[in-house]
């Protein structure tokens, strides 16, 4: 019954407050609880999920694949989808969206000529270095390949099949 019920508006935390609790509660050092607060964006419970999952630098993470998958060296590609493969689904999942954060932050970034953007400063160097091969459509590819890998993740396609694939198609980009 509508009468019945009284709409309440909450408002999303701040990066600051989300990274203080992230410390606080689990102890994580304060560059990766900064990288989730930013992932979260003021969303307490997938902060606190991602700071369940353990202490991962997402970032370095993310880079290194990207460095991997231009690379297109097998050995390393094997050795990357096998260390990815032996993680949880959930992390898989936030690994993923951690990429789709940053290539929207690095577009966000791109357009607005570095004057907007939601990177730590780690990010920014790296897109310094990306932003001479790394165009706004190349940035429209990459998080559609990232879009589609989720989807297969959460379908329960073949995760090796489908991180493997995902960084050869990266690769070509």
């Amino acid at each position: 019954i509508l009468s019945r019920c009284q709409l309440m508006k909450f408002m999303p935390y701040s990066l600051e407050e989300l990274e203080a609790y992230i410390i606080e509660k689990f102890g994580i050092e304060k560059s990766i609880a900064n990288q989730y607060a930013r992932l979260s964006e003021g969303n307490l419970s997938m902060a606190v999920s991602l700071a369940k999952e353990g202490e991962k630098d997402l970032s370095t993470n993310l880079f290194n694949w990207l460095r991997t998958s231009y690379k297109g060296d097998a050995e390393e590609i094997q050795s990357f989808v096998l260390e990815f493969t032996s993680q949880n689904l959930d992390h898989q999942i936030q690994f993923i969206e951690y990429g789709l954060h940053f290539f929207q932050n690095l577009y966000l970034w791109m357009v607005t000529n570095g004057s907007h953007h939601n990177m730590t400063t780690h990010e920014i160097d790296v897109a310094q270095k990306m932003k001479n091969i790394l165009t706004a459509e190349n940035i429209e590819k990459l998080t559609s390949e990232l879009n589609q890998t989720i989807t297969y993740i959460l379908r329960n396609a073949n995760p090796k099949l489908n991180i493997f694939s995902t960084t050869i198609r990266v690769g070509d980009i």
